[in-house]
């Protein structure tokens, strides 16, 4: 017997002409090793069928033309940021791109244009013991940008190297500015050596260094540009360090305020559009 599941969050962006959905359903049986598949749909519910894809490839979205996918790439054991060119439900056997990083990459984020993408990544080069030792010290997650086609790779704001999150987490700890010329980067406290919680927000331009805005003494998730000039993102003031409530800051810095201070539930998760028009999404779950 197979199970499989489908849930909003598996689907992933739609084509630029607004035509197809990529969607990825996962499966499993009451015993042994589970799978996933990749689909395309039409909006509509027609159309539906499955992708021919590489192994190791998991998409994540479209390319700007429409005619190919980006998305993660198994090379020797890493995930790679790669792109496979698509012909109807069919992939290219080999990628036109490849952006090879020495400990892989952790999260792909395309700018709001297509034509930058945004990686977290290990800056640290590999351990070259790594098969015989187990170093127990703070994981580091650093923002490497690169153009489109592969090319003009550079690690932006290096200073910045404690981000919080990646895949599994509460959303992405980036988000693109509508114009796509900087990017929110929330850090965090490392998880081994300190007590308690901080996060830190700041502006991290394409080229040049980090600007600091807000320091908040709880966990943070969930970031947006709600418009070019302020920041959205769920935080909380409570001791169980889970984000309930929706805050925002100006791009300029300054106060962080309570958006819903009296809200009855808590706010689990929110998206925006790529271009800062208005929040998409939040989901919020009764208090018990």
């Amino acid at each position: 017997t197979e199970i499989y599941t489908l849930s909003l969050h598996d689907a992933l962006p739609i084509s630029p002409d607004g035509s197809t959905i990529l969607y990825r359903v996962g499966f499993g049986a009451d015993s042994g090793p589970g799978g996933h598949e990749f689909w395309f749909i039409h909006p509509d519910g027609t159309g539906a069928a499955k992708l021919d894809l590489p192994e190791n490839f998991s998409p994540n979205g479209f390319m700007p033309s429409g005619g190919a996918l980006y998305g993660s790439w198994s090379v020797n054991g890493q995930p790679q940021f790669a792109v496979f060119p698509m012909n109807a439900n069919k992939a290219a056997a080999a990628p036109t791109t490849v952006v090879a990083l020495a400990r892989g990459e952790e999260g792909i984020l395309p700018s709001p244009d297509g034509t930058k993408f945004a990686l977290l990544a290990d800056p640290r080069p590999p351990d070259p013991l790594s098969a015989t030792r187990t170093v127990i010290e703070p994981a580091q997650t650093s923002l490497y940008l690169v153009h489109a086609d592969g090319t003009g790779g550079t690690w932006a704001c290096p200073a910045l190297h404690d981000l919080a999150g990646g895949p599994g987490s509460a959303g992405m700890p980036i988000a693109w500015s509508p114009d796509g010329t900087q990017l929110v980067v929330l850090s965090s406290s490392p998880k081994i050596g300190n007590h308690d919680m901080h996060s830190y927000l700041d502006l991290c331009p394409v080229t040049g260094e980090p600007r600091h805005l807000a320091t908040i003494d709880n966990s943070v998730s969930s970031l947006v540009f709600s418009s070019s000039s302020e920041i959205a993102f769920l935080s909380t003031t409570a001791p169980t360090q889970t984000p309930d409530h929706l805050y925002t800051v100006a791009t300029s810095g300054g106060a962080v305020t309570d958006r819903t201070p009296q809200l009855p539930t808590t706010t689990s998760a929110m998206t925006a559009d790529a271009h800062g028009n208005e929040i998409g999404r939040a989901s919020c779950r009764e208090r018990v």
